[in-house]
């Protein structure tokens, strides 16, 4: 099928370079994770694997609300878990790839992340700072503080708790086959799927709205110019 007659993708990395033009002044959605454990039953993707789907929900609810969004590759590297890097460098990569995106005339980038490490987070808010600071508007909805910890039902003032209810739960409603149902903790034992599936549409609207306070600031829908009325 030729790609005018098809469904253009909403990943970047499935578009050809014409085909991605047509996205000018879309917001870009950008997975981050990092590779780190999550106890004995989910594997050290985990975290990635749910940023992941949730930024692809995300940009599918913004495509049938009329908003212009694409999904950027993942991230998967950072400052937390086995495969770290520097924290200068995992700075550096993700405000590179924001600033990247104006290579396509992008209308702002949201960092989409469930992974809660202080250094990780601290992290993502810097290269968010950096790119809006260099001409690219990227917001960053840290899901670790409130007002969006409070819409996952998370306690904003504890730590991390890696591999637990929250992240089994998002996982049954991801991908349940990753998941070493006879390794779970109690904790994480006490996971549904049902629930699993009210945090992931938390998130998809999470990271869904922070994509439309970029689009309304530059007045973008869908096959229209970023302009003032």
């Amino acid at each position: 099928m030729t790609s005018d007659l098809r469904t253009l993708s909403l990943h970047l990395a499935e578009c050809t370079e014409l085909e991605a033009e047509s996205f000018r002044g879309a917001v870009a959605l950008l997975p981050c994770g990092a590779l780190e454990g999550h106890g004995p039953h989910l594997p050290v993707a985990a975290g990635i694997l749910i940023a992941r789907a949730a930024a692809e929900r995300a940009a599918a609810k913004l495509d049938e609300e009329d908003w212009s969004s694409m999904v950027l590759p993942t991230t998967t590297y950072s400052t937390a878990g086995a495969l770290r890097l520097a924290p200068e460098t995992a700075i550096a990569v993700v405000r590179d790839v924001c600033l990247a995106t104006r290579r396509w005339g992008m209308g702002g980038v949201v960092l989409c992340s469930v992974t809660r490490e202080p250094e990780h987070v601290a992290c993502l808010r810097e290269a968010a700072r950096l790119a809006t600071q260099a001409g690219v508007e990227t917001a960053f909805p840290d899901i670790s503080h409130n007002p969006y910890a409070a819409l996952l039902g998370l306690d904003a003032r504890a730590p991390s708790r890696r591999g637990g209810r929250l992240e089994t739960a998002l996982m049954m409603a991801v991908r349940p086959s990753e998941i070493r149902a006879r390794m779970m903790t109690s904790d994480a034992a006490a996971a549904t799927v049902e629930e699993g599936r009210l945090l992931l549409a938390s998130l998809v609207g999470i990271f869904a709205n922070a994509a439309i306070d970029l689009l309304e600031g530059g007045r973008t829908r869908r096959g229209l110019a970023s302009a003032a009325p």
